[in-house]
This record gives C-alpha cells, structure tokens and sequence, in this order.
C-alpha cells in the first residue's frame, strides 16, 4: 500500500549523518537490490538452472551479497563473465565494482574505471548512477556533493523510465549537504511511491513513516526504531542508578526497581528482535548492532565474545565496513581464536577502509610504515598515503586511541565529525 505524502506529520529529529548512513553502508558501496536479500527457495532454484545473462548477474549478485560460501567470489566472478558475454552491461559494472573492493587481491580503479565506463556506454543505468555517486562521494577523485547532484539531475532528467534508486541516490545526497528536509524528503517519497520502500529510511522526521516502512518491510526502519528504543533503555538504566535520590523507603524503591526491570527486559527483547528482522530484511547493519550487545554486554546481556564475533564476521562478509572494524578490534584485543593473528587484523582494517570506514585510514598507513601489508604496498602508497599525508598535523592521531567513531549501542554519535576533525561523508 503507497501512502500519500500528506498522511505523514513531520516533526523536527535530528538529521546527522552517521546513524542513517552506517544503517545503508552496504548500499552506497554496491547498487544491489534489496529483493536479493528476499529470494525465496523457488526463485533461488530457477535462477541457478537459468543461462539467461539476467538472471546469471542476478545469481551473481546473490553470491556476493548473500555469501553461500567461501567460494563466492570466483563464483561471481564466473556468473559475471559469462553475462559479460552475452551482452549484459549489468554484470560489466558488477564485475567493475568487485575490482574496486579488492576482491581479486589488490585494488584495481583502473579496472573499474574502464568497466564502469563501458557499461554506460552500452545503456546501464545503473553505471550511470554509480558514476554520480562516485563523484558525489569520491571514488576515485575528489568528494564534490554539489556536482554529484547536478551530474545525477542532468542524468535523471535524461532516461525515460529511471529507476527509482535514482530518486533515493539523490535524497541521501541531499540530505548529506544539508538541504530543507523537505527537498531531500521528495525524493525519498517519489523512491517510495515508485515501489522502493527502503527508501522510507530516508525520512527520518517523518516517524509514522518509519514505522509504516517497517511494516512493508524495509530493514533500514527496523534499525531506526530499535535506535530510539535503546536510548529508552538506557534512560531506564539512569533512572535506576537515581534511583536512591528519589526514594527514602526502601519498599518503594525495591519495587520501583523490578518494574523497571520488567520494562528493560522487554525493550531489550524488542531492540533484539528489530535487529534480527533488519537482518532478515536484507540490512547488514543489523549484523553490526548484534554484535555490539555481546561485545560490550550491553542490553542485559552477558559478554560474549564467540557470538559477538559471528556477528560482525557475519556483517563483515557481507560487506559491512564497521563489521570489518570490529573484527580487527577483537583480534588486538586478544578476544578472537588463537588461529588470527596481527596480520589478520590489519588485513581486515585495510579492508574496511576499502567498504568506507575512513577512520581505518590512520591505522592502516600506519601498520604499513610498521612493516605489514606489504603485499598491498601499492593499493596503500597509491591511494591512501596521499590521504594520510593531507592531514593537518594536529590531526594524525594516536592509532592506539579508542576509536570514538564505534558506537557500541546502536546509537549514533551526534557529530557529523570523524576522529580526524573533517566532514566524512561516509564515516
């Protein structure tokens, strides 16, 4: 059901970045549908006995986002190649972003810059997009937010059908530059009315949007809700600890107490079950939350390093940049299996600098300058030195500083800043 745009109040929340974009880190690396993440048994059956180029980058797309296997990424590759040779301009971008990720070893732009170009040359709207939202965003060159939006309105108003990913492209890069939410709110409602429900996580002051947008089953809502019902929790939990100030008698106070614990346990079950739903939804970052209860025992729940680590190894395989983060953070911390090492964490750190998470950068030019990484000497002398070398000097940090940018509650830092003091468009 499409609701108009009238149906919904809007109230003044805050806009920050961070928390809407950890919620959709997966989808501004990869233009991959959320139906993917949907595909029943049946679906799953025919597209695997299909030879169609279609339906092949679609299953190609699956095995990336879905990871069956530890064999996914030669299977995409395969699948991509051979729509590649029938025609399809999909599967060439597809293959391109996979050269970008590094998932053939080193990163590779030329690569993906030529592949990328080729396929919209041969019609690929979606190429098209991913070159706005490179400029945008910079891949590749210079972060420049007012061309990508031009570039993406002058591209938009040139297709005939466009796809409606085109309208949420440009509500998130509005609403990164700050525009009137009601100017980034229309396109999300135009995404939304087109049949793109995730994009109902865009309107983020609109909160009976939110929820009608769970219900039609976009993961970046149940994310938002679970957000609102932590920071109850947490209000609970202060309350608790005042809990001596208020009350004198002590009968009053025992029973103030086992409501509130009744209360919390119940919010910790919801906040719970959103997080699972999202993840079934196809949001990975529902994966990252997770395993943020059980890695800072959050929640009511026990510290519990094996199920924290499944979490983020489960978000990470999938793409998620600050799962990624995580594991490497466990791994120095000593809470991961003997079986990785130091290295293994300042693989998973570089990796996660490659899916978005600048504020891997410190550490990875560092570990290099360390003597590791030195298979990737030319990915990090390349691309993320001269990054590094940029930096004012008050601003290259301690690397064996917290990471404040890690929110362990599902809570967004409400600094649109990273830790080296800039604007990070995808922190």
């Amino acid at each position: 059901m499409r609701v108009p745009c009238d149906r919904f109040k809007i109230i003044k929340l805050d806009r920050s970045p961070p928390l809407y974009l950890h919620t959709l880190n997966t989808m501004k690396e990869s233009i991959f549908p959320y139906e993917l993440f949907r595909l029943d048994a049946e679906e799953l059956d025919r597209l695997q006995q299909s030879d169609t180029a279609e339906d092949m980058t679609t299953l190609g797309m699956w095995h990336i986002i879905t990871v069956p296997d530890d064999d996914y990424i030669s299977q995409a590759e395969t699948l991509f190649r051979k729509a590649i040779a029938k025609g399809s301009a999909l599967a060439k971008l597809q293959l391109a972003n996979m050269y970008r990720l590094g998932d053939f070893g080193l990163v590779d732009m030329k690569q993906y810059i030529r592949l990328r170009d080729e396929s919209i040359a041969e019609g690929c709207q979606m190429a098209q997009l991913r070159l706005c939202r490179d400029i945008a965003y910079g891949v590749g060159c210079l972060p420049d937010l007012d061309m990508g939006i031009a570039e993406t309105k002058r591209r938009l108003a040139a297709i005939a059908y466009p796809d409606p990913r085109w309208y949420d492209a440009l509500g998130w890069m509005l609403m990164l530059k700050g525009a009137p939410s009601d100017e980034s709110n229309g396109w999300f409602l135009k995404a939304i009315e087109c049949g793109y429900i995730d994009s109902y996580s865009g309107l983020v002051d609109m909160p009976e949007a939110i929820e009608m947008g769970r219900k039609e089953g976009c993961g970046g809502c149940c994310i938002m809700i679970a957000g609102e019902l932590v920071k109850k929790y947490h209000t609970v939990c202060e309350n608790d600890a005042n809990a001596t100030d208020y009350f004198s008698d002590t009968d009053e106070k025992s029973a103030y107490l086992e409501k509130n614990s009744q209360y919390k346990k119940e919010l910790a079950q919801q906040i719970v079950s959103l997080y699972q739903e999202a993840t079934r939804l196809g949001e990975t970052a529902g994966y990252y939350y997770l395993g943020q209860i059980y890695y800072g025992a959050d929640l009511g729940h026990m510290e519990d390093d094996d199920k924290a680590w499944h979490y983020f190894m489960t978000g990470a395989r999938m793409g998620h940049c600050l799962c990624l983060s995580m594991l490497a953070e466990m791994i120095e911390e000593g809470r991961a299996s003997e079986e990785y090492q130091w290295e293994d964490a300042c693989l998973y750190r570089l990796k996660a600098l490659r899916y978005g998470d600048d504020n891997q950068l410190l550490y990875v030019v560092h570990d290099y300058h360390e003597g590791e990484l030195e298979d990737y000497a030319e990915e990090i002398v390349r691309d993320y030195i001269p990054r590094y070398d940029a930096l004012p000097d008050e601003e290259e940090s301690d690397v064996d500083g917290e990471d404040d940018c890690q929110q362990e509650d599902g809570e967004a830092d409400d600094d649109p800043e990273d830790d080296d003091g800039r604007f990070d468009a995808w922190a």
